[in-house]
């Protein structure tokens, strides 16, 4: 009888704290939803990337132009797919040459195959550097 007492008299206790219990899981679940960092898929190779070689050796004044030259090929090749700040360059500091070459990224492995098919032997006017 003195159980079934303690018991009726700890109830609404125990009602008060399972509610903030779920109150507490509600809120806690919400908050692992909203601050949840979503998984970053990276390239683990290099099938997005084109090499383009042969290009035009030329001083640090024109590397810019040139790297605007081949985006726009490459853009033009690939309708648009070229990633943001994708074109790279190689130079060399100490000859203040570009070294010929360069890497552009582009958003997928496929369209960087169609545009190295599309462009392999394409020769770049000379008056465009």
């Amino acid at each position: 009888m003195e159980e079934e007492r303690k018991m009726a008299r700890l109830a609404p206790q125990a009602e008060a704290i399972n509610q903030e219990l779920a109150e507490i899981s509600a809120e806690i679940e919400y908050l692992e939803k909203e601050l949840a960092v979503p998984e970053v898929q990276q390239e683990t190779g290099f099938e997005h990337v084109v090499v383009v070689d042969n290009l035009p050796v030329v001083p640090k004044s024109k590397v810019n132009k040139l790297t605007d030259v081949l985006r726009k090929i490459v853009s033009q090749a690939s309708g648009n797919r070229v990633v943001h700040n994708g074109v790279h360059m190689l130079f060399d500091e100490e000859k203040g040459k570009s070294q010929g070459v360069a890497f552009v990224e582009l958003k997928d492995p496929d369209t960087a195959s169609a545009v190295a098919d599309k462009l392999d032997n394409h020769m770049l006017d000379q008056g465009a550097a």
